[in-house]
């Protein structure tokens, strides 16, 4: 190596002296890089990072979104992004593979909202020649039951995302790429979209047919042709004109209105939404009775329907208004309080009507002539600007102003006036203006035109003539609010801890998460100091020690002081065992989960004090496994899953009969899951009690056990793992991983990746690290916590998918946790066994894990610091001079080859003139054994060296003659006539 400086010298150096700097100038650059590597080779096992990644909602991974920010209007970047910026934009909607180009504009061309999902429709062109390159749809907000036109996942939607029709394999083109521009999409939980040559697409959320597609199909659901209803003619040459969704959640109704002026419903018929007879089917697209010459259609849809119910509309030609559905709040403008709900559309009392915006109870009327009337609750102001009540009559709303373009949402009203201003009215706490609940213009920053609005039940968007974003609302909710927080985790991410900022040298010892928390214990690996355990998430009822933080914080130094070696939880409840051997418990004490009263223990309270030295906590039950052996076990038990015999509750620890168990046979691990307890003991067996549903335990049925039983395996089990549900999953000792279910099931993973270390999971997602630092991963994938791939809802569980490897993170995942919807893993620092680097194939003699420096953990039947050391039928491999009999070569345990002169297993069968030994009718002739090779020892009577020859003297038995000697020939002779 040669070192070049590129820095000359100001004075006169010799070249003697200067080659003598460089030498010294090459010697710190390479001892500094020594001391890297050493840094990352250590004689101990040390942890590098925290990851996180998957839902994120209410803060589960450690990462902090916004608060409640209240309704202050803000711009938005995020949304400018893709709104404003054409090249960027461009790229994004590319996903980056076509570059920025400058040559690219991007228009807003509308804003639609969904229950909580908001949708922009843009249209990119090319600035020389004004060519449209196509339509795109971006989505934000929530995707709960495929709202926002997606597969799972993403659930929520934090950045602007396109719509795509995503598959199994991932994401195909966008649907309306080459087509006609879109004229109008409306959406509730599923979404209608109409195009300008007159056809339908309907994207059908989960709530509808039960079922979340993420594909868009077009109009063969609905008539190409139908009957007139009044001249009874086949109406030929069908396009549809307008489109309206209605309704909730399970609930939702759908309009076309066609270019003959009729309109079609199909859906459901919650308070008359469907406009006709709920003797039809749903499912089949019906001509709404009464209805001609409209114009105009519109919707209403609902966030409780006890509280709000849904109601539309029809506008005709001449401006008449046609309401259907439910009157509860006077939202049909038929002034009739009486009447609750219609199927049949009756005629408003208002005339001369242009346009209908409906809101969440109440219905906003602009007429031709701009002036603009309500009708509907009016309680918080919504419909005049002024407290009212119930407006049964549609009501004169007193704007000098005339309206563009109206959103209504949940108790309150917004408007695009004629002089560009966004004018809000409703529930003073969601106007955007401080003033009051009365008609003024939002506070849009710099006092900005607005083009586009519309909003939502808790929070709203705009978008500005000068080209900018702006929202405001909760940002708590599943809309808006999820715009620039981290609702869902994509992708591992690092999260800073106290106990990894304090001290790089540490070692994770646990990980352990669930329903809302995770707990994290380390070890500082210098003298002196305590283990420290921090938590994290929405711990509620106990679980954060009545110190609330989302992100991680220390726990109290009432378990940190007296030395916490350990820590299990599950759903509501916590336990931790301290250095001298006493359990501590926090969380929610219930049925004796904790052999408590039932109470929120918010501090670290003192469960059992004693020579204890494994915990296990359930879902309601909880273990503590003393040093003599002794099982203890408490909590509820309906169904047995305390293996005490019985199925009743048990208020304080008692003792588990383990007489199970063989001599010499003791336990070394446990977990629970919902209601099945499974113990792991030093034989590799897996015992179950409890809940035996789905064969959690055993295939011999349903019915559970109130005992321990064996678990049947075909491998010895080394390490066992269960998370809130109750199927098993296994790490065999030769690095396998199973699940059981009724049997043991072997998961494939590809051959040079498939011995695991590690494996972990919550809730139908599973985790599996390898030890060359892979993680793959199985199950469901709601909020991205098993891949980063949009619309891949799951992976099935016999074959996991590779997640991430030790190249995408910044060291070795070696262990992790998962809680609801999410994960974690831990990295480490590499390090060797027997100077290998521990993920090398060729590490502890490619037969076992290096498990820590210098420490490997071998396959069953191999032994040895490096794996090195195995048997052939007791002996090792090394004692050449009996291992195989002495006959062989011991290459791989109890497995012999090369025998010499003999076969066998172990080599240990002769062979007399090519037969073996145990052949004993035919060896040495049948008459005589074969004690050695080509070694017979003949019978009475017989003598030859394969026992050939009859004996013809006495003292020929058993003997063999001179074959020169008088006697040899003469009894040869005699032999040839004995044939």
């Amino acid at each position: 190596m040669i070192y070049k400086n590129t820095i000359q010298p100001t004075v006169d150096i010799n070249s003697k002296c200067w080659q003598a700097v460089s030498i010294i100038i090459l010697l710190l650059f390479t001892i500094s890089q020594l001391l890297t590597n050493l840094a990352e080779c250590s004689d101990i096992l040390r942890s590098k990072s925290v990851y996180t990644f998957g839902q994120n909602n209410d803060k589960q991974t450690g990462r902090m979104t916004s608060s409640a920010a209240g309704y202050s209007i803000s711009y938005n970047t995020l949304l400018d992004k893709v709104l404003s910026n054409g090249s960027l934009s461009w790229q994004i909607a590319n996903e980056g593979l076509i570059g920025l180009d400058p040559n690219v504009s991007v228009k807003l061309k509308k804003i639609v909202k969904g229950f909580s999902a908001v949708f922009f429709l843009v249209e990119y062109s090319n600035l020389n020649t004004s060519q449209s390159l196509g339509e795109y749809i971006y989505a934000i907000g929530s995707n709960q039951n495929g709202q926002a036109s997606m597969l799972y996942p993403p659930f929520l939607i934090s950045e602007p995302t396109l719509i795509y029709i995503y598959t199994s394999v991932g994401k195909s083109e966008n649907p309306f790429l080459g087509k006609t521009s879109i004229k109008q999409m409306e959406c509730v939980y599923s979404c209608l979209i109409l195009t300008s040559d007159g056809i339908v697409y309907r994207h059908a959320g989960e709530n509808y047919n039960h079922y979340a597609t993420g594909r868009w199909y077009d109009n063969t659901f609905l008539p190409l042709s139908y009957q007139d209803p009044d001249t009874m003619q086949t109406l030929n040459n069908v396009k549809y004109e307008m489109v309206a969704v209605g309704g909730g959640y399970g609930y939702e109704t759908f309009f076309a209105l066609t270019n003959y002026g009729h309109v079609f419903s199909f859906g459901e018929y919650t308070f008359g939404l469907r406009g006709t007879s709920s003797s039809i089917s749903r499912d089949v697209p019906t001509l709404i009775p009464g209805l001609r010459n409209i114009t105009f259609i519109a919707a209403g849809m609902y966030t409780d329907v006890n509280s709000y119910q849904p109601t539309a509309g029809a506008v005709t030609e001449t401006g008449m208004l046609w309401t259907w559905g439910s009157n509860g709040f006077g939202q049909m403008g038929v002034n009739n309080a009486t009447l609750t709900s219609s199927e049949t559309p009756q005629q408003a009392i208002i005339s001369n009507v242009k346009s209908i915006v409906f809101g969440f109870g109440h219905l906003l009327i602009i007429l031709k002539d701009g002036q603009m009337y309500g009708c509907g609750d009016g309680s918080m102001s919504e419909i005049t600007g002024i407290p009212g009540s119930t407006y049964f009559i549609p009501t004169l709303i007193n704007v000098p102003q005339t309206p563009i373009d109206c959103s209504l949402s949940l108790r309150y009203t917004a408007c695009i006036m004629n002089d560009g201003k966004l004018y809000t009215w409703g529930d003073s706490t969601k106007l955007a203006h401080s003033d009051s609940a009365y008609y003024l213009p939002a506070d849009v920053p710099n006092n900005e035109n607005t083009t586009h609005i519309q909003i939502l039940a808790e929070n709203a968007v705009a978008y500005t003539s000068e080209g900018h974003s702006v929202v405001w609302g909760s940002s708590n909710s599943d809309s808006l609010g999820a715009l620039g927080d981290e609702k869902q985790v994509r992708y591992p991410t690092k999260l800073p801890t106290p106990s990894f900022t304090a001290n790089e040298n540490i070692t994770v010892l646990r990980v352990v998460s669930s329903s809302t928390c995770t707990y994290l214990l380390s070890h500082p690996n210098e003298n002196g100091l305590k283990n420290t355990l921090e938590y994290w998430g929405p711990c509620s009822n106990g679980l954060s020690f009545s110190e609330p933080n989302y992100s991680p914080y220390p726990a109290p130094s009432t378990l940190t002081d007296s030395g916490v070696v350990d820590v299990s939880y599950n759903i509501d409840f916590a336990i931790g065992l301290t250095s001298d051997g006493s359990v501590y418990g926090w969380g929610q004490s219930s049925n004796s989960n904790m052999g408590q009263p039932d109470a929120t223990l918010t501090s670290a309270t003192l469960l059992y004090t004693g020579d204890v030295q494994l915990i296990c906590a359930g879902s309601s039950t909880s273990f503590i496994l003393l040093n003599n052996g002794t099982l203890l076990g408490v909590g509820l038990n309906s169904l047995g899953e305390l293996g005490l015999g019985h199925t009743l509750l048990v208020s304080s620890y008692t003792p588990v009969n383990t007489s199970f168990l063989s001599s010499g046979e003791t336990i070394v691990d446990m977990k629970t899951g919902e209601k099945t307890t499974y113990i792991l003991t030093s034989m590799g067996n897996v015992y179950g009690a409890g809940s035996n549903t789905d064969g959690y335990i055993s295939s011999s049925g349903d019915s559970n056990f109130d005992h321990f039983v064996l678990v049947s395996s075909p491998v010895k089990i080394k390490k066992i793992f269960v998370g809130y549900y109750n199927n098993l999953m296994t790490i065999s000792t030769s690095g396998d991983a199973y699940y059981f279910s009724g049997a043991m099931y072997k998961i494939s993973f590809p051959s040079n990746d498939s011995y695991i270390i590690d494996l972990f999971g919550y809730s139908r997602s599973y985790y599996f690290i390898t030890k060359r630092g892979s993680v793959y991963t199985s199950g469901t994938n709601q909020y991205y916590q098993i891949s980063s791939q949009n619309g891949l809802d799951e992976i099935m569980i016999t074959s996991p998918k590779l997640y991430v490897s030790r190249n995408d993170l910044d060291g070795i995942p070696y262990t992790g946790a998962a809680g609801e919807g999410r994960a974690i893993l831990i990295t480490r620092y590499e390090y060797t066994c027997g100077g290998i680097n521990s993920t090398d194939e060729n590490v502890c003699s490619s037969k076992g894990h290096c498990k820590s420096p210098d420490v490997c953990e071998c396959f069953d039947e191999y032994s040895g610091s490096n794996c090195e050391t195995f048997y052939c039928n007791g002996i090792a491999k090394s004692n050449t001079s009996f291992v195989c009999s002495g006959r062989g070569t011991c290459n791989a345990p109890n497995q012999c080859t090369s025998c010499q002169n003999s076969i066998g297993n172990y080599c240990e069968i002769n062979l007399c003139y090519g037969i073996a030994q145990n052949d004993t009718m035919n060896v040495c002739s049948g008459r005589g054994q074969c004690v050695g090779f080509n070694t017979c020892q003949c019978s009475q009577g017989f003598y030859g060296n394969n026992c050939q020859f009859f004996s013809c003297f006495d003292s020929l038995s058993n003997s063999v003659l001179k074959q020169t000697s008088i006697a040899n020939r003469f009894c040869q002779k005699i032999n040839k006539y004995l044939k």
